[in-house]
Order: structure tokens, then sequence, then C-alpha cells
């Protein structure tokens, strides 16, 4: 076997872009099982911090490298090193996600709803994040949506850095 490896596992990971007008891009998740033992190098980055929002975007997901995830025996690894990795061991890679760009209560509920029905994000975050309600269909309700969407708009919440519209990000100036 010229590869020693199996691909158990190759994806997106929902909500793990940040939210905002523009969505931040997804995390991908890749498991890989070993089926020699290898030397393992590693040199990644945004595990600790996870990157940043812009303009009231909300952060992406943080990255992680998890030796045998969802086994007695999983492990999280540390972002930089080297190890060995023993046949038939999975490591699990699971990028950081990006920040979104501008306030997520801006984005186009259409957009939300696509984001939803493509498993980009679930219900939960269409909801809480974007304040967008839905009907038994899944189609958008938009009355609802545009009532809690201006409630919101009236008062932002404390820790979110974004100012309401008539005030700026960071508090009034002057």
């Amino acid at each position: 076997m010229e590869y020693p490896v199996i691909i158990e596992r190759y994806g997106f990971i929902q909500d793990s872009g940040g939210a905002g007008t523009w969505r931040g891009g997804l995390s991908v998740r890749r498991d890989i099982r070993f089926l020699t033992d290898v030397l393992w190098a590693r040199y990644s980055d945004r595990q600790k911090f996870a990157p940043q929002g812009l303009f009231c975007g909300r952060q992406g997901s943080p990255g992680a490298l998890i030796l045998n995830p969802g086994t007695p025996g999983e492990e999280k690894a540390k972002s930089k090193g080297v190890s060995n990795i023993r046949a038939g061991e999975v490591l699990s890679i699971r990028l950081p996600g990006s920040g979104g760009y501008g306030p997520p209560a801006a984005r186009d509920p259409e957009k939300v709803q696509w984001d939803l029905m493509n498993g980009k994000i679930s219900r939960l975050s269409a909801e809480t994040d974007y304040l967008v309600r839905f009907n038994p269909d899944l189609t958008v309700n938009r009355e609802e949506t545009q009532r809690l969407r201006g409630e919101a708009a009236k008062e932002p919440p404390a820790d979110s850095g974004c100012g309401t519209p008539a005030e700026p990000a960071g508090g009034k100036k002057g």
C-alpha cells in the first residue's frame, strides 16, 4: 500500500463560521486512520484564540487536533510539536472557521434559510444569531423575523462591541 491511511471523515463543521452579514467560512474536519506507526509533526494555529469577526461579525470556531475522537482514549493534542501515532489510531484535524463580517441580523433572511437548508448552520443559530424565524415548512416567517430584528436593534447585547444603528461601535463619539 502506497499510502497506509484511511480517510474516515471529510467535511464541513456546521455552525463553525462566525455569524455575520457575510457568514465566515466553515471549518473542515478530516479524520484519518493510520494503518502503520507514524511520526507526526504539527504546526497549527488558531486553536487557543478563535478567528475574530469584523464590524460586528462573530468569531469563527477555533481549530483542534484530536487523537481517537469519541473514544475513551480521546486526547486533544497541542498545536505544535512532534509525537508518534500508532497503527489503528485516528487523528481528527479540525481547522478553524473564519470570523463573520457585519452584524448577523443584517444577513438576508433568504440567505440564512439557504444556509440552514444546506447544513451550513443549525436552526438554533438561524434563530438566535441571525434572528430569523421560520414557518413549519421552513419558509421564512417575514413578519416575526422583522419584529424580532426590530426589537434587537433597539438594544444590542452589552458585550457585542456594536452600537445601535445611531451609535458607532465602541460608544458615542464626542
